[in-house]
């Protein structure tokens, strides 16, 4: 089954806590934190209010001195901090809890494997839900062939890739049958007027 990652909303959702916990309770799903105004106290809180049960599905992406705190899944790094002088200085201190980064361009994809990330958010791959005006620039057909070109090669196989905006129910079938390890959704279920509806939908078409 494709892994299907619920991602935070930088503004706090009244529901956000419950919404989690229930949706973290299905199968082959993982929540990612991205909480870009929160302070290292603030993110702290914010964990200690999950059930340690979901820890080992729990990405931070700020933070990491929370990682020797909490026994979270790891530690997803942006693709500013990748390309930044800081990088280098992240890596000798938390190297070995990097599981994900963020890829905008497919000419990146090399180098992240490279550096021993597991996965890769490859975004957007349609149109933004959450960002106005954020459309895809990728073809379909022609990415997922080049996907299928790392996929088939031995030394880039396990690598593995999630994909990004604009995935909602009228389009996250199309994962089903592509190299994608699973999707990642935010403006889909955070935008719901029903939520955790959204989230099961999604989850009982993505397989």
């Amino acid at each position: 089954m494709k892994q299907l990652i619920l991602i935070t909303p930088e503004v706090d959702h009244e529901l956000e806590q419950a919404l989690i916990i229930k949706c973290l309770s299905e199968p082959d799903t993982a929540l990612h934190i991205r909480k870009p105004g929160y302070s290292l106290e603030q993110l702290s809180d914010y964990l200690h209010l999950l059930p340690p049960s979901l820890y080992a599905k729990t990405l931070i992406h700020a933070h990491p001195q929370l990682l020797s705190q909490f026994p979270l899944k790891g530690f997803h790094v942006t693709e500013y901090a990748r390309t930044s002088w800081q990088f280098n200085l992240l890596q000798q201190h938390y190297g070995q809890q990097f599981v994900s980064t963020a890829v905008h361009e497919l000419k990146d994809i090399p180098a992240v494997i490279e550096q021993g990330f597991q996965y890769s958010l490859l975004s957007p791959i349609f149109t933004s839900i959450s960002k106005a005006g954020y459309e895809s620039k990728f073809e379909w057909n022609s990415l997922c062939e080049s996907l299928m070109s790392y996929k088939n090669q031995k030394e880039t196989a396990a690598h593995g890739f999630i994909a990004l905006g604009g995935i909602q129910e009228a389009n996250i079938a199309q994962i089903n049958h592509s190299p994608f390890s699973g999707a990642a959704v935010l403006g889909a279920v955070w935008q719901s007027p029903d939520p955790y509806q959204t989230w099961l939908s999604l989850r009982n078409i993505l397989h």
